[in-house]
């Protein structure tokens, strides 16, 4: 079922019969189990049919993929024993911030491919804004096109602001992926909503002080201001804390230039921190930093049983030693891993695939 949908349209999309072209990637169950030495499997769902899909794990383990259920992220294992996941989405409609809406968020844009590895999506892996190579990367522009995923996304959005910056008044997107979102929540919440504009060739205060005089007469922030005001910033993701510096600049800049004084930056507040130096830099910005998934303490509990244990590995030890992943010998092995694993998920001989399928008492 699409992330964020009710418990009615998990039992529609249950009796719908699959459309021509329908991918088991799109749908939010995964489900993995080592076929060596099994002598017994979980019934399947007389109601999903079984469609054919060819791959091979490491040593000797096979993974059947059915038309209910999702892929595994990765096809690469070193355990054993690859046990089943049933990682279906909570249904849950959340009225304030829960304690399930970050795993349910962040377990949503993973299986929506918001949230992307280098091995399952891009061995090449990422530059981010900041110029470090990364290997994961959030791309949740796509989200708006989703309506599923926009949902839950400002739903969660909504909850997370009036929890973490109940004082606030005014609500500012940061460009680009931040305005869609906050506009959403904006109107969800009645609050009045701005945006930053995002200027070329900025990545730091040094580099915006450069560049602003060449800026014209343009506003650095869209919306109405007035003295009092209590402002909450808000983004997608923060890594290292360079986009909200910037961006609170540029509101002090906007303000300066409108003559606009006492508007305070309540807090600044992101559903992802994938980093570890951003609370510090936003303290010494004079504000505080909210967010609702930090991904070095809740990558491996929240993303358990759908990412591979190598994924989560990486994840977390990059969050913590970025440094280290910005040797070029380690992105390439990272790499070499990511395409050996697609290469060996085209290994599996069609005839132990027919095994399986008997097994499974699936018509081949």
């Amino acid at each position: 079922m699409p992330c964020g949908g009710s418990d009615a349209d998990l039992e529609a999309e249950q009796l719908t019969p699959r459309p021509p072209g329908w991918s088991p990637a799109a749908h939010d169950t995964t489900l993995a189990r080592s076929l060596d030495g099994a002598t017994s499997h979980p019934p399947l769902d007389p109601r999903s049919p079984c469609h054919l899909r060819r791959h091979r794990l490491g040593g000797g383990r096979f993974l059947i993929r059915l038309a209910a259920l999702t892929p595994l992220p990765s096809l690469v294992s070193g355990r054993s024993t690859v046990r089943w996941y049933d990682t279906r989405m909570s249904a849950q409609r959340y009225e304030g911030l829960s304690p399930e809406s970050g795993t349910e968020l962040l377990r949503c844009l993973y299986q929506e491919r918001m949230f992307r590895t280098w091995m399952r999506d891009q061995p090449e892996g990422w530059e981010i804004v900041s110029g470090r190579w990364s290997p994961y990367y959030f791309m949740l522009r796509d989200a708006p096109s989703r309506p599923h995923v926009f949902r839950l996304v400002v739903k969660t959005t909504s909850a997370l602001l009036r929890a973490a910056a109940p004082n606030a008044n005014r609500l500012i997107g940061l460009a680009a992926t931040g305005i869609p979102i906050a506009a959403a929540a904006a109107y969800d919440m009645g609050i009045p909503m701005g945006f930053n504009r995002k200027l070329p060739n900025v990545r730091n205060l040094e580099e915006l002080e450069r560049e602003v005089h060449k800026y014209g007469g343009h506003r650095l922030v869209e919306g109405d201001f007035a003295s009092g005001d209590r402002v909450v910033i808000f983004d997608d993701v923060v890594s290292h804390f360079d986009s909200k510096e910037i961006a609170i600049q540029q509101l002090k800049m906007e303000l300066a230039n409108r003559k606009i004084d006492n508007v305070e930056v309540d807090a600044v507040v992101v559903l992802v921190d994938r980093g570890t130096e951003a609370v510090q830099r936003a303290l010494a910005a004079g504000t505080r930093l909210e967010r609702l998934v930090v991904l070095g303490e809740d990558c491996e509990p929240m993303l358990k049983g759908i990412a591979t244990d190598r994924e989560i590995e990486v994840i977390q030890d990059y969050v913590y030693n970025p440094d280290k992943y910005q040797d070029k010998r380690l992105q390439d092995e990272l790499r070499e891993e990511a395409l050996a694993a697609r290469r060996r998920a085209q290994l599996l001989p069609y005839q132990v695939m027919r095994k399986v399928y008997k097994r499974h008492g699936c018509s081949s």
